[in-house]
C-alpha cells in the first residue's frame, strides 16, 4: 500500500519503519529537511516536497506533528494535505490535539470526500520503536476497519472510543492520569527523601498495594536511577495538560490536580527542564525543597524460624477480622480485646481467647498487633489506663499496623523502650480484600532484628512485606502510598468526569488506557466503580480524609511541598462535607459533578 508519513521526529520517525518493515511504501515530507536525511537513503521510503503531494501519492495518510496549530496547518493550510489528497483519502491523525480541533479538521476533509480519524497514542518513544503503543481513535466505524490492520502494525492495544474527537478526549484522560502520576510519584519519592526514608523500599512495597501502577513502576525506577533522558520530554506533557485544562475551561469542568499538575510542568519548562524527560520532575521536587537526608538503602533481614506464639490482636474490623484469623490458621495461641466483646464473637468462634483488657491481653501474649482507627486511639490502648504497657513482660513487642502519624509511632515506641518493651510501625496497603486474602503489602519501621522475629507472621498476613526503616519510617512509607493511590483515584476522578463532558463512554477510555502507561490497580478497582456508579465502601472516604491530615502534619515537620497532594486534601475535604466519608473513595467524581452541577 501508498501510505503517507508526515512527522518523523522521536515517535513518528520509528512508527513509519514498522510500517515500511510490513512491506508498505511511505511518502513522506517534512518541514525539518534534516529528518529526511536517513531516510532517503532507503528504498521503501518516497521523498516529496509538499504534504500535498504526500497525500497526492498515498491512499492513506498518517500525521504525527507536534500540536493543534501544526495539525490544522500540514493539512488543512497551504499545501497541505486536503489540498493534494483525492476523494477516498484516509487521514489518520496520531498527534495529541485538542478535540475541537479535531472535528474541525473532520468536518473539512468531509467536504473534500476525504474521511478523517484523530487517534492519538500513549507509550513514550520505546511504546513506538517496539510496536507497542496503546492507540485511542475517534472516527466512523467502517474506516476505523479500513486501517486498523496498519494501526496494528503501530501499537499492542487499538481501540475504536467513539466518533470525531472521541480519541483525542481518551487521550486527554490518558494524560491527566499518567501527568499527574508523575508527579504524585516525585512527590512521594521526594518526600521519603525529606524524612530519611529509603525511597527504593517504599516503590517496592508501594508496588505491592493499591498504589501499584505503571507509572511507579517504570518513571518511579527512572527517578530512583536518575535516568532523565527524554522518552516524552516534560514540554510535551505541559502542552498536553493545557489542552486539558483549556477544554475545561470552555465546558466549566473542575480539574484541580489536572491543573496543579500543568503548574508543576509550567515550572519545569521555566527551570530549563523542558528538554528533559517527565521524570526530571523530581529535579523540580528537589529544586523546591531544598536539601535532604536520603537514606542509602535498607537491608532486608531473614526472618527467624517460625514457631508457634502467644499473640495478641486488637482491632477486629474489616481489616483485622480476617488478619487475625490468619494467625490462628497459621497454628498461633491468638488472644484478642475489643470494648465491645461481640465484635469478637467471629475470631472467638474461630479460636481465639477473649481478654478483659488490653492489658489482661498483654500480660498473656509475646506480641501483641494494633489495627485501629486513630493516632489518640493507638495511643490509648498502647499507653494508657489499662493499657498494653501496663501487661507487657521485657521483650514483648507491639506492632501497630494502624495508619497513624509517624510522631506519634514515635511517642509510642519511646515509652515503651523504657521497659524494655520493642515496637514496630507497619502499616499495610491493600484494604479488605487484601486482608482477606493474605496478600497486603506491609511496611515496617523499626529495629531489623525486632522485624526479623515478627516476619514470620507478617508472611501469613501478607505477600510483599519490608523493613524500609527506624521507627516511624513505616507510617512514613504509608503516607507515600496514600499520597500516590489517593492522586491516582483523583485523576481517574478527573478524567471520567472529563470524558461524560464530552459525551464518551469512560468504560471504552478506561478498557483503552489499562494496557498503556496510565495502567493501574486504580484504574482498574476505583476506575471500574466509578464507571458503573457503584460508590458503596471498599475503602471508607474517611479513612483518606484522616490520612491526609496526617501527611500534611508530617510535610509541614519535614520542609517537603507536597502540591498535588495539598489539591487532593481539599477534594476529601469537600467528600466530607458532602456527607460521603462513610462512601467509597471514588465519590470524588460525584465532588466534582457537583460543582458543575
Amino acid at each position: 500500500m501508498n501510505i503517507g508519513f508526515i512527522g518523523l521526529g522521536l515517535m513518528g520517525a520509528p512508527m513509519a519503519r514498522n510500517l515500511a518493515k510490513a512491506g508498505h511504501t511511505l511518502h513522506v515530507w517534512s518541514r525539518r529537511p534534516q529528518a529526511l536525511a536517513e531516510i532517503a537513503k532507503s528504498p521503501s521510503y518516497k521523498v516529496h516536497d509538499s504534504a500535498a503531494a504526500v497525500a497526492a501519492a498515498s491512499e492513506v495518510v498518517f500525521t504525527m506533528v507536534a500540536d493543534s496549530p501544526d495539525v490544522h496547518q500540514v493539512i488543512l493550510g497551504d499545501k497541505g494535505v486536503g489540498e493534494g489528497g483525492k476523494q477516498g483519502l484516509i487521514v489518520v491523525d496520531m498527534s495529541t490535539i485538542a478535540p475541537e480541533t479535531a472535528r474541525e479538521v473532520a468536518a473539512a476533509l468531509f467536504e473534500r470526500g476525504i474521511d478523517f480519524l484523530d487517534a492519538p497514542v500513549s507509550g513514550g518513544e520505546a511504546g513506538a520503536i517496539n510496536a507497542a503503543l496503546t492507540i485511542m481513535v475517534g472516527g466512523e466505524p467502517q474506516v476505523f476497519e479500513r486501517v486498523k490492520p496498519l494501526l496494528d502494525l503501530l501499537g499492542k492495544s487499538v481501540t475504536l472510543i467513539g466518533g470525531s474527537g472521541a480519541g483525542q478526549v481518551a487521550k486527554a484522560c490518558n494524560q491527566i492520569i499518567t501527568g499527574v502520576g508523575v508527579c504524585a510519584v516525585a512527590e512521594a519519592i521526594n518526600f521519603a527523601h525529606k524524612t530519611g526514608v529509603d525511597a527504593k523500599s517504599m516503590r517496592e512495597v508501594l508496588l505491592g498495594g493499591f498504589a501499584a501502577s505503571r507509572i511507579l513502576e517504570m518513571h518511579g525506577q527512572r527517578m530512583l536511577e536518575r535516568n532523565f533522558v527524554p522518552g516524552f520530554k516534560a514540554w510535551m506533557h505541559q502542552k498536553d495538560l493545557r489542552i486539558v485544562t483549556d477544554a475545561a475551561h470552555a465546558q466549566y469542568l473542575s480539574l484541580p490536580t489536572a491543573a496543579a499538575a500543568l503548574q508543576l510542568y509550567n515550572s519545569m519548562v521555566g527551570s530549563g527542564l523542558g528538554e528533559e524527560d517527565t521524570t526530571a520532575m523530581l529535579k523540580l521536587f528537589e529544586q523546591m525543597s531544598g536539601p535532604s537526608d536520603k537514606a542509602e538503602g535498607v537491608a532486608q533481614p531473614a526472618g527467624v524460624a517460625a514457631r508457634p506464639l502467644r499473640v495478641g490482636f486488637i482491632g477486629l474490623g474489616v481489616m483485622g477480622n480476617p488478619m487475625a484469623q490468619h494467625l490462628i490458621k497459621g497454628g498461633h495461641q491468638v488472644s484478642v480485646w475489643a470494648r465491645r466483646e461481640a465484635s469478637a464473637a467471629e475470631v472467638v468462634a474461630a479460636g481465639a481467647t477473649f481478654r478483659s483488657s488490653p492489658a489482661d491481653l498483654a500480660a498473656h501474649c509475646e506480641v501483641v498487633f494494633t489495627m485501629i482507627t486513630a493516632s489518640s486511639d493507638v495511643e490509648h490502648v498502647a499507653l494508657g489506663e489499662n493499657g498494653l504497657i501496663h501487661g507487657f513482660a521485657r521483650g514483648s513487642v507491639l506492632v501497630d499496623m494502624s495508619t497513624i502519624a509517624p510522631t506519634m509511632a514515635r511517642k509510642i515506641a519511646g515509652n515503651l523502650a523504657i521497659r524494655g518493651i520493642e515496637f514496630l510501625d507497619a502499616p499495610v496497603s491493600g484494604g479488605g480484600m487484601g486482608a482477606q486474602n493474605a496478600t497486603l503489602a506491609i511496611m515496617a519501621g523499626g529495629k531489623a532484628e525486632v522485624f526479623a522475629r515478627i516476619k514470620p507472621l507478617f508472611d501469613l498476613m501478607g505477600k510483599t512485606i519490608l523493613h524500609v526503616g527506624p521507627t516511624g519510617a513505616g507510617q512514613i512509607t504509608k503516607a507515600c502510598n496514600q499520597m500516590v493511590m489517593v492522586a491516582a483515584i483523583q485523576a481517574v476522578a478527573e478524567a471520567a468526569h472529563l470524558a461524560a463532558a464530552n459525551n464518551v463512554d469512560f468504560a471504552k477510555v478506561m478498557g483503552a488506557m489499562q494496557s498503556g502507561s496510565a495502567g493501574s490497580r486504580v484504574l482498574d478497582f476505583f476506575g471500574d466503580k466509578m464507571a458503573r456508579r457503584d460508590f458503596a465502601a471498599g475503602i471508607e472516604a474517611r479513612l483518606h480524609h484522616k490520612d491526609y491530615a496526617l501527611i500534611m502534619e508530617e510535610a509541614a515537620r519535614a520542609g517537603a511541598p507536597l502540591p498535588i497532594s495539598a489539591q487532593v486534601w481539599q477534594q476529601l475535604n469537600g467528600l466530607m462535607a458532602l456527607g460521603w466519608g462513610k462512601e467509597d473513595t471514588s465519590s470524588l467524581l460525584r465532588v466534582l459533578e457537583r460543582y458543575k452541577n
